[in-house]
């Protein structure tokens, strides 16, 4: 049981409840970069539904500069206040 383990996706909860819980907006920013970066390198993201970069390139790109665009301005918040 213990190989089976997803630990990705475990420390991924933990963020999310201290970035909810200590309002740490910064956090949602480092959290949402760790969900775009892969979808980069994959060509394919996920928004309500599978977004492939092949098939739908304007949608794929629109969702992951949108993604990139929130990282950026969550992680330079505590900077600009």
């Amino acid at each position: 049981m213990m190989g089976n383990t997803k630990w990705k996706a475990i420390l991924g909860l933990v963020l999310i409840y201290l970035a909810v819980g200590l309002q740490l907006m910064w956090l949602w920013g480092v959290i949402i970069l760790c969900w775009v970066i892969p979808d980069l390198r994959r060509g394919s993201t996920h928004l309500f539904e599978l977004v492939n970069k092949q098939k739908n390139p304007y949608t794929y790109w629109f969702i992951c500069v949108t993604w990139v665009i929130m990282a950026v301005a969550l992680l330079l918040q505590p900077l600009l206040n």
